[in-house]
């Protein structure tokens, strides 16, 4: 990889052809191991900016006249061909189409952050717009509301999102769905049920329900009832009304809290 400017945040492999060779191994190897349609590739978080500090980099760019936006184009680029040579749609990261790096007109879309604007930033709503304006299918993960490894975003956050707000029917058409997520690096194995639950079933339950849906009363009752469920199966969840998602109970109760 690169060496990052402050010796720093996830450093990007070094453009060129070992690491395109690489990109393409690992994703006929995905392909070849999970039978589905779709294959993810990626393109987050990617700091440009250590292949302009990176010696290397440099030279490999000037000799193709490109900066460090294009060098990311065209990785994301191939990504999404090495997709389709594996027989699958590919799905990249917000961060791809923001940069106009979506060649793959079939390219799915997953959102999780609001992009850039000419002053500013879009919303999420303007951003999943963008996209699905522009064609492209999208999943809808914005991380203020779906990332359930950040621990401080209450049931009804997560559930009082909308992805289609501002969309036309046609464009409402190409969201696919809503995805929770919970990151390996912010939970282990012995904080995973609690993190994830009772407010992946909000996730669940708005993405499935008509757009008016809203967090009420009734909503936070049947979450509780289903906590009591879960915990009844073994499933260590979490309480709906913590004011974060592992707090301890004050004091005894009931399931319902």
């Amino acid at each position: 990889s690169c060496v990052a400017p402050d010796g720093g945040f996830k450093p990007p492999l070094r453009p060129g052809a070992e690491t395109e060779a690489l990109v393409d191994g690992v994703l006929a190897a995905l392909a070849a191991i999970f039978p589905y349609g779709l294959l993810h590739a990626g393109g987050d978080e990617v700091q440009r900016q250590c292949w302009d500090a990176d010696g290397p980099s440099r030279a490999w760019m000037a000799e193709r006249g490109l900066d460090a936006a294009g060098t990311f184009r065209r990785f994301t680029s191939k990504a999404a061909a090495s997709a389709r040579a594996a027989g699958r749609r590919a799905v990249q990261w917000n961060d791809v189409h923001e940069v106009g790096a979506a060649a793959d007109a079939r390219a799915v879309v997953q959102v999780w952050k609001r992009e850039r604007a000419a002053v500013g930033r879009r919303t999420i709503a303007e951003t999943i717009a963008r996209a699905a304006d522009a064609g492209h299918d999208v999943i809808a993960s914005p991380q203020h509301a779906t990332y359930l490894s950040l621990v401080d975003t209450p049931p009804s956050r997560a559930y009082d999102f909308e992805p289609c707000v501002d969309l036309g029917d046609a464009s409402c058409g190409r969201v696919l769905g809503v995805e929770a997520a919970v990151w390996g690096e912010k939970v282990d194995a012995a904080e995973l049920e609690r993190t994830a639950w009772p407010r992946a079933a909000a996730v669940a339950e708005r993405a499935w329900s008509p757009r008016a849906a809203r967090y009420s009363a009734r909503t936070e009752a049947r979450l509780l009832e289903f906590r009591c469920v879960l915990l009844g199966r073994g499933v260590g969840a979490g309480r709906v009304r913590a004011a974060k998602a592992r707090d301890a109970p004050a004091g005894p109760g009931s399931c319902r809290e």
